[in-house]
């Protein structure tokens, strides 16, 4: 039997409000019940997270957390964790400070740990926000002192909101393909004109959410193939 797999983000995909969210309960239930996997993606910590799994009382096989640095089991056993140590910590927490506070916002705090010479990137959240028109060199600078490398494809941040992908990142690490995942007519303006026309601009293949529903991407092994379409690089408002 070939099995299914369906991963979504949490905020503003898998929940939206109450009401949608016990609908999606049942449609995942039904999922699962067929043998295929259920995976939960996302930005939060394992902590945000379980506190929503509890409440809703969610069945799922894996979850991606800290975008990408903890992957673990329903039995909460870790497939995959990404360690940041101290250094590390240090030299990106000295870089931030050196910024003007006008220019950028940042803040990161610890979840359970106590060994602070093996930082544990798992329970680090690091907050960034703009406040001014400076937050483009700010990523230039970023992209000079950290290599990038180029990718196939680029899940963008934030449902493409303004300062999900800049011009500078987007050409930097060069995808062949993006990944957008925003709900359809969203209130906040989703997805982005400037990151859009960046998009377009960098012959980049974009697949919506919006458009096409739950995405699914799979690796041949000689490329990448999914169920969405190449969409459109219409934007919100």
């Amino acid at each position: 039997m070939n099995k299914k797999v369906l991963v979504v983000d949490y905020d503003r995909t898998l929940y939206i409000n109450h009401n949608d969210m016990l609908n999606n309960i049942k449609a995942i239930d039904k999922f699962r019940s067929k043998g295929n996997i259920f995976i939960i993606a996302t930005g939060r910590t394992y902590n945000s997270l379980k506190n929503e799994i509890d409440k809703y009382g969610i069945n799922y096989d894996y979850l991606i957390l800290n975008h990408g640095a903890l992957v673990i089991k329903k039995d909460n056993t870790p497939l995959f964790h990404y360690k940041l140590n101290r250094n590390d910590l240090l030299d990106i927490n000295n870089y931030l400070n050196k910024l003007n506070p006008k220019d950028i916002f940042y803040s990161y705090y610890l979840n359970d740990t106590k060994d602070i010479n093996n930082l544990d990137i798992s329970k680090v959240t690091v907050a960034l926000k703009s406040n001014s028109n400076n937050f483009k060199d700010i990523i230039v600078d970023i992209i000079k002192k950290y290599k990038l490398a180029k990718i196939d494809f680029l899940k963008v941040g934030h449902h493409d909101s303004k300062t999900s992908s800049s011009k500078e990142f987007i050409s930097k690490i060069n995808p062949k393909y993006s990944i957008i995942s925003v709900g359809r007519k969203n209130k906040y303006g989703h997805p982005n004109k400037e990151t859009m026309e960046t998009l377009k601009n960098e012959n980049i293949e974009v697949h919506r959410s919006d458009e096409c529903g739950h995405i699914l991407v799979k690796s041949t092994g000689n490329g990448l193939v999914t169920n969405c379409d190449a969409g459109s690089y219409s934007y919100g408002r």
